[in-house]
Formats: C-alpha cells, structure tokens, sequence
C-alpha cells in the first residue's frame, strides 16, 4: 500500500509479478539516490518529525539503534534480521516510547503487514528480515510499502531460507554508528523523514539523543526497574501512550 508522497521503487527493486515461490534478493549494494533530496527542516513540525508519527520501518530501525534497548530487541550479528529478546519489557517499556499502542500481538500483525519474514530454524531462529530492512542502509527504507489487506505474502520453500552468515562474508553490512560518549548510538535520519526525530519533545541529535532515555538503560534508573517502569510510565503519560 503506497502513500502519495512515497517515493516510485526503482525496477531492480521490484518484485517479480509472475513469481509464485519466494527467494531472497540481496540489495545491500544499493547505494543511495544521488538525485533524492530530504525535505528540508521546517518550522513548527515537531508533530511531524516525532518518531512516533514515522512509518513502521523508520521507528524500528530507530529502536535497534539505541544500545540502551540492546538486551530487548537486537540486530543479529550480521545486520539482515532482528529479534525481540524479551517481549515482556518489549511490550511494557519500549512500545509506549514510540508506538500508540502498547500490545505486543499488535506489532506481530504489523511486522507482517509490512512483508518482514521470520526465520524458522538455525542460530537466526525466531529473527525477522527483509530484503530492503538492512542494518546501515537506511535509505532502502522508502521502497518498503505495507501490504494492502488483500495481498499476501509469498509462499517460500524451506530450503531458500536465506543463510546470512554466508552471505555476510561476502556482503557484509556496515555496524551502527556510535557516538564518541559511547553511551548511545547516533540516530542517522533515512532520506525522506522531515527534520531530526524526537522522543518525548527531545530532539534526536547526530551525536545520540540528547538528554533522552538516560545512558545505562534500564540499569541507569534510580531505584532500579520500580524506578525504571515509574519513569517509563510518565514519559509514555506525556507522549499520549
């Protein structure tokens, strides 16, 4: 399903309309669209640029990029799936910061709403991926479109799982930026999004979010996870979650 303002998906990106198997394609070579400008900053649209208003793609991408979630939801080694360690604290402490909703079956459908596929045996077990969702490679993001409720997905054989530890001796896929603190790392805005994402009315800033979630998170919270879920708790009263 594809909005107004989505950008056309260049053919080699396009999905083959006469397949009936599904096979993994790997786009990590894609380089970005010398010709695609980002809208530039406008005044008055901290609504807009809030990551909770952002597609799907870019608020998840931006949730694997903060350390401070790294013992609930992770890349795996070599950057082409993720997975929610503990769904529990997934759903309590990190859906209320980015999402409207706070319930974790909600964001299964929407994972497979927007075409992620889960990885069914091997180290990877239990991993999402898709083909245009790659660890430092952002720009892809903007050919990802949701499924309208009449697609689905297609069918694949066990046997074309994809091997990403093969393919990333290869290809192998930049790690996430870190800032010189050490304590987060660096929210790199996807072409297209307009303006620098907030969280909470603080602006995310090249060097990490400024003055955010604090560094040491969950850890970090005064009081230990009481203090850590009474503070969540007033951040999400303050966001609307």
């Amino acid at each position: 399903m594809a909005d107004d303002d989505d950008p056309p998906i260049p053919p080699m990106l396009q999905e083959d309309s006469e397949a009936t198997l599904y096979k993994y394609r790997d786009f990590s070579a894609v380089p970005e669209d010398p010709d695609h400008e980002a809208v530039p900053p406008q005044a008055n649209r901290s609504l807009e640029s809030s990551i909770r208003v952002q597609k799907f793609p870019v608020k998840l991408y931006a949730i694997l990029g903060q350390k401070e979630f790294s013992d609930i939801i992770i890349w795996m080694p070599h950057g082409r799936s993720w997975k929610v360690l503990k769904p529990n604290l997934f759903e309590s402490l990190v859906m209320p910061l980015f999402f409207e909703y706070s319930n974790y079956h909600s964001f299964n459908r929407l994972v497979n709403a927007w075409s992620f596929r889960r990885i069914s045996s091997g180290p990877d077990r239990g991993s999402y991926y898709h083909e245009l969702f790659l660890r430092g490679k952002p720009h892809l993001q903007k050919y990802m479109r949701r499924l309208p409720k009449t697609h689905k997905k297609l069918p694949m054989k066990k046997c074309d799982e994809p091997d990403f530890y093969k393919l990333a001796e290869s290809s192998p896929l930049p790690e996430i930026e870190e800032s010189q603190t050490g304590n987060a790392p660096s929210l790199r805005r996807p072409v297209g999004t307009i303006g620098a994402p907030t969280i909470g009315g603080v602006q995310a800033q090249p060097g990490g979010l400024q003055g955010g979630i604090p560094p040491g998170f969950p850890g970090g919270f005064p009081g230990g996870l009481p203090g850590m879920q009474a503070q969540m708790g007033q951040l999400s009263g303050q966001l609307g979650g």
